[in-house]
Formats: structure tokens, sequence, C-alpha cells
């Protein structure tokens, strides 16, 4: 438990290190005063731009991935993955696209939650720059931390599946520090966290991961309308709200059924 601790730390740690430093150096570059800078970060007044925020995270990410894969923290393997796992990849896709009409209704239900990352998530998703960031690094940064390295972890100090997959989806889910986005992270990263535990390995759960930001990078990105988060402004109605929701659900039953059922090179 406490490597996955320091683990956890790690990450959080780059990632507010890196933010920080990024948007300093570049206030300075721009001629304002490192005093200025410190006094706006202590009132809450500063304002990073996209091009700031999009710049602090790939750094983070890269060095995350060096530090990670460096310091052996993760192995990259093929896992119990079969020689050919193209449908494999084509049900994660799938399964993630069933997922994300269910979670914004349910998060939808829950009570008014704070949304303290709301203008930071606007500006990555309105930059054409920021799908880099929501669809590319993050699934794959996000999967070795969480998965890869923190499940491999738990294993080691638990047995069984459940509780490493449960403690690595309440850190994932307490990293995004954001109230609002935490029940769905919860709830996606038990769904992860099964898949890397089924087929040892983290590729498929990039695959859901990159198609869920994916997803939601293009409908927020087209759509105006999905920008304030609420489903009625999509469907126009409550009553094809949940039709919605039936229809992803009868997209995502499927497609976890086809995955519980997939075969391993273990099974062979």
């Amino acid at each position: 438990m406490k490597k996955t601790l320091f683990y956890f730390f790690a990450f959080a740690l780059i990632q507010v290190f890196v933010s920080y430093l990024v948007w300093g150096i570049w206030t300075l570059v721009l001629g304002e005063s490192l005093r200025e800078f410190l006094h706006q970060l202590g009132t809450g007044s500063f304002a990073p731009t996209a091009d700031m925020l999009i710049t602090a995270s790939g750094v983070s990410s890269v060095l995350t991935l060096l530090l990670f894969v460096r310091c052996h923290w993760f192995r990259a393997t093929r896992g119990n993955l079969p020689r050919r796992p193209w449908a494999i990849m084509l049900w994660c896709a799938v399964l993630s696209a069933g997922t994300i009409v269910p979670s914004m209704a349910l998060e939808e239900l829950l009570p008014d939650l704070p949304n303290n990352m709301e203008d930071t998530f606007h500006a990555l998703m309105v930059s054409p720059s920021g799908y880099l960031m929501v669809g590319i690094f993050a699934p794959v940064v996000e999967e070795v931390v969480f998965r890869g390295a923190m499940i491999t972890a738990l294993k080691e100090k638990f047995s069984g599946v459940w509780i490493p997959v449960l403690v690595s989806a309440l850190l994932f889910a307490l990293v995004h520090a954001n109230l609002a986005q935490m029940p769905h992270a919860f709830l996606v990263g038990i769904l992860l966290g099964w898949l890397y535990c089924k087929f040892d390995s983290i590729i498929p759960g990039v695959v859901v991961h990159w198609a869920n930001n994916t997803i939601a990078y293009i409908v927020y990105f087209l759509v105006p309308a999905t920008r304030d988060g609420h489903l009625i402004d999509v469907f126009g109605s409550t009553q094809r709200i949940w039709l919605g929701v039936v229809f992803s659900l009868m997209i995502f039953g499927p497609a976890l059924y086809q995955l519980i059922v997939s075969r391993t090179d273990n099974d062979k």
C-alpha cells in the first residue's frame, strides 16, 4: 500500500510542480514579474491560458512516463492479450461509447457538486491542440500510473482482484480533484481496473480511455449545447434522455459480455 500511495503522490506532485513551473516561466517570458505571478497565485486571480495548460500538461505527461518507465515502476508487456487483439480493441471502443450518456445522466441525478476544474476543462476541450493532451497523453499516462503501476503494486499486497481494482479506482477519482467528476471517474476506474486484471495489459484500458475522451472532445467541440453539461439541452426532453440511456446500455451490455468471454493467452 505504501508503494501505491508513493506512486499516487509522485504523479500528483509532478502535475502540480510542472504546471506552476511552466506558468511561471511563461509569465516571466511575457514580461511580468515573479512577484506579480506569485501574488496572483496567492489571491487565486491567476488564470492560465489554454496554451499554458496544454504545454504544462504535455511536459508533465512526458516526465511522468519517463519516471515510471525508467524507475521500472511500470513494465510494458503484452500481457495475456491474444496474438490478434483487434476484436478486443473494437469491443473496448464500443464499451466506452456506451458509458458516456449513462454516466452523464448519473451525474445529473446526484446533488450539485462543485466543478472547480470547469475553466481548465473548457480551455482544453475548445482548443484543437488540446486533443493531444485529452485524447492521447491522458489515456496513456493515466493507464500507466493507475493501472500498470498501482494495481501491480496492490496485487503484491492483496490477494484477489477487487481490492486492487477498487483502491486504484478511488485514487483515480481523487486525482481528478473535482467533485463533479469523481463519481464518473470512480466507476470508469473500476471498469479500467478490471480490464487490466483480465488481460494483464494497459492496452484495453488505453483504448477505452482514448475512446471516452475522444468522443467527449468531439461532442464538446462540435456541439456547443453540450458545454454546460446538461443532457436536456442535447436530447430536448427527459423521455429522450432515458431513451438515450437505454440505447447506450444496449451498446454497453453486449460489449461488456464480449470482453468477459474473450479468450486470453492464458485460456489457450
